[in-house]
């Protein structure tokens, strides 16, 4: 999932470099359930969290330091 989730910052071709990048696996995602992205920024960079179904909190979390 770490990789899915720094594939997609790559893809929106964000201009600034990674110097670090961080991961939480907090629960599984099985093949099937619906689920959804939600990114912000956060003062180092960005996050991206999966979100499952019908959750409130991520399923994984992506943190991306970045200047």
């Amino acid at each position: 999932m770490t990789l899915a989730l720094a594939e997609t910052l790559r893809l929106e071709g964000r201009p600034e470099r990674v110097t670090r990048v961080g991961h939480r696996n907090n629960r599984p995602l099985f093949c099937g359930q619906p689920s959804r992205l939600r990114g912000r920024r956060i003062p180092e960079g960005f996050a991206l969290d999966l979100l499952g179904p019908g959750a409130a909190t991520p399923y994984t979390s992506l943190t991306v330091a970045a200047r």
